[in-house]
C-alpha cells in the first residue's frame, strides 16, 4: 500500500495557528510586510495596468451651451502573475515524541522550523530580486558608495533621502514606505543630524516610528533576518536576507486598489489546501516506513513589481 495514504493526510489546524503566531511575532522578516497582499483563488492570472501618462494628462475643457463636454479615457495594460509553491517538512520520530517531556513539543517545535524555512525563502527572494541591483529596476537608485558617508558624524542623510522621495514623487506620490538593511537603520539612528531632530521626543516611543515621522513615511520596516549559505556541515557562513547595506523607498498603498499604483504587490494562492491569509498550510502524516509523523508546510506566492518608477533604492551605502 502506497504510503501516506489519501485518508492519512490532512491539513492540522493546531499547527497551522502555530505557524500563524510564529509568523506574527518575527519583526525580523519584512518581505510579507512591503507590498499589498492580494489573495488569489487562482494560481496564476493576470491583472490589469492603467497607464500613469493617460491618467495624468489634462484633457478637460470649458464647455459651451448646448455642447458636449470633452471626454477621453485611459489605456489598460495587462500583467501576469504566478504562484509558485514552496514547502519543506521536518519529520518527528515516535521515539522522539515518547521521550519528551511535552507530547506536543516536538510538533511544535518541527512546525516552527518548518514556518522558518519558507520564510527565509521568501525572504531571500525579497532581497535579491527588489534590493539587489544586479535584479533591481527602479527609475532612481544611487551607489553611495562613492563618498557618501552616512556614519555619526557624516554627511546628512536626511537630505539624500528627502531627494530621493522627490524624485519618486515627480512620477506619481512621494514614497510611503521604506525599506532598510540592519546595518543602514543603525547608522542613520546614530546620524547626528538625525539625532538632533528626535534626541529630546519622548524615549519610550520605537525609534522606527520616530524615523517614519522624520522622513514622511507610513511605515518603516527593518530586515534582520539571518540565514546560512553553507553546505550541511561546512562552517556557518551568516548574512542577511535584506542587504544590511540596502535601503528602498517604495510607494505602496496599504490595501491593493483597483485604480491605484503600487510600487509592487504580494500575490498569494488562497485555494492552495489549507491555506489561509498568510498563505501558509501546515499537514502532518504518517510515514510509517520511518517510524515517524510527517510535519510538512507549504505556500504559494508571487511577488510582483508593478511600477519601477515608484521605487527609489541606495545600495552600497558607506557607513563608516
Amino acid at each position: 500500500m502506497p504510503n501516506p495514504t489519501r485518508e492519512s493526510v490532512h491539513t492540522n489546524r493546531p499547527l497551522t495557528n502555530i505557524s500563524i503566531n510564529y509568523i506574527q511575532e518575527q519583526d525580523r522578516f519584512v518581505a510579507g510586510d512591503v507590498f499589498p497582499y492580494v489573495g488569489v483563488q487562482n494560481k496564476s492570472d493576470s491583472f490589469f495596468k492603467f497607464d500613469k501618462g493617460d491618467l495624468l494628462r489634462v484633457e478637460a475643457t470649458k464647455r459651451a451651451a448646448g455642447a458636449e463636454s470633452s471626454g477621453s479615457g485611459y489605456r489598460v495594460d495587462t500583467d501576469t502573475f504566478d504562484c509558485e509553491i514552496y514547502a519543506h517538512h521536518k519529520d518527528v520520530a515516535d521515539q522522539i515524541r515518547a521521550n519528551a517531556d511535552n507530547p506536543l513539543a516536538p510538533d511544535r517545535n518541527a512546525t516552527e522550523f518548518v514556518t522558518q524555512q519558507l520564510l527565509l525563502k521568501r525572504e531571500l527572494i525579497f532581497g535579491n530580486q527588489y534590493m539587489e541591483p544586479t535584479h533591481a529596476d527602479y527609475a532612481g537608485w544611487d551607489n553611495t558608495d562613492n563618498g557618501a558617508d552616512w556614519s555619526a558624524d557624516g554627511d546628512n542623510p536626511i537630505v539624500a533621502i528627502n531627494n530621493a522621495m522627490e524624485t519618486v514623487a515627480g512620477y506619481w506620490a512621494e514614497p510611503n514606505v521604506a525599506v532598510m538593511g540592519k546595518d543602514v537603520y543603525s547608522t542613520i539612528k546614530h546620524n547626528d543630524n538625525v539625532v538632533d531632530r528626535y534626541e529630546h521626543t519622548n524615549p519610550g516611543i520605537d525609534t522606527r516610528e520616530l524615523l517614519a515621522d522624520l522622513f514622511g513615511l507610513d511605515r518603516i520596516h527593518v530586515g534582520r533576518a539571518l540565514y546560512n549559505s553553507a553546505e550541511e556541515g561546512a562552517a556557518s557562513s551568516l548574512g542577511y536576507c535584506i542587504p544590511k547595506d540596502a535601503m528602498l523607498l517604495v510607494y505602496a498603498p496599504e490595501r491593493p486598489q483597483l485604480d491605484m499604483p503600487s510600487a509592487g504587490y504580494t500575490f498569494g494562492w488562497e485555494s492552495l489546501p489549507g491555506a489561509d491569509g498568510m498563505n501558509i498550510a501546515v499537514k502532518s502524516f504518517r510515514m510509517e516506513e520511518r517510524a515517524s509523523d510527517r510535519i510538512e508546510a507549504e505556500m504559494a506566492f508571487d511577488m510582483k513589481q508593478v511600477s519601477s518608477a515608484l521605487g527609489y533604492l541606495f545600495y552600497d551605502v558607506t557607513l563608516d
